[in-house]
C-alpha cells in the first residue's frame, strides 16, 4: 500500500476552488442513508503539495 503524504489545508483559507466547479461540493447537504439531513459541507481539505482535494470522513 502506498501512503501519500502532504499538508492538508482548507480551500477556503487560500481562496482556492476545485479545477472543475462541478466538483465543488461546499455547502452541499450531508444526509444519512435514510435521507435524514445531518449537516452541510463547510469546506474541503486539499493537499497543498499536489494541489488535489482529499477525501474526508464525516
Amino acid at each position: 500500500m502506498h501512503a501519500e503524504s502532504g499538508i492538508l489545508k482548507r480551500l477556503n483559507d487560500g481562496g482556492q476552488t476545485p479545477a472543475d466547479p462541478a466538483h465543488d461540493i461546499r455547502e452541499s447537504t450531508v444526509t444519512t442513508p435514510g435521507r435524514n439531513e445531518i449537516g452541510r459541507i463547510g469546506d474541503l481539505l486539499g493537499d497543498a503539495e499536489q494541489q488535489k482535494a482529499r477525501p474526508q470522513r464525516a
